[in-house]
């Protein structure tokens, strides 16, 4: 409930992006204790940034800038031109910093190709050591359904 505050503060800042279609679509979205904004200007994002602020000082919490992440694109291309920050601190760059959700790493490159080695790393030092594991195949089969499988779905899942 009290991240629902969180963002409505900061949704009567600004509209989200109009798709063509015609609907709205709203600027921030959380999940749990995340929070995701998206702007059409880096001045939007810092009036939202803004508003959240004040709204999270009112109630006496504080976000984290070294946990958060900030990706500017212009006419295409990723640019560190412009610098948002919270509390008087630079928020970094994704570029600088990449960051994981869900099991999935966020990079510069924004494309989907190194999480897919990265996942497939994932499954074969697993199998490789269930494999070494001294134990009959039914506890095998039992340490991958129960242990490696939901390692494995959580970040395909958010995978698009």
């Amino acid at each position: 409930m009290g991240m629902y505050l969180i963002i409505n503060a900061a949704k009567r800042k600004i509209r989200g992006h109009k798709t063509a279609s015609g609907i709205q679509l709203p600027s921030n979205r959380g999940f749990m204790d995340d929070l995701t904004i998206s702007t059409t200007t880096h001045i939007q994002a810092r009036w939202v940034l803004t508003a959240l602020d004040d709204t999270v000082n009112w109630a006496r919490m504080k976000f984290k800038p070294n946990k958060s992440r900030s990706l500017v694109i212009k006419k295409g291309n990723v640019t560190k031109k412009f610098n948002l920050h919270v509390h008087g601190e630079d928020i970094p760059y994704i570029m600088d910093r990449p960051i994981k959700w869900h099991g999935k790493w966020y990079d510069i490159s924004l494309k989907d190709t190194n999480h897919i080695s990265r996942t497939k790393n994932q499954l074969q030092d697993g199998l490789k050591l269930i494999d070494k594991i001294g134990l009959p195949g039914k506890f095998k089969a039992w340490l991958y359904k129960h242990g490696m499988l939901p390692r494995l779905c959580d970040p395909l899942c958010y995978t698009r």
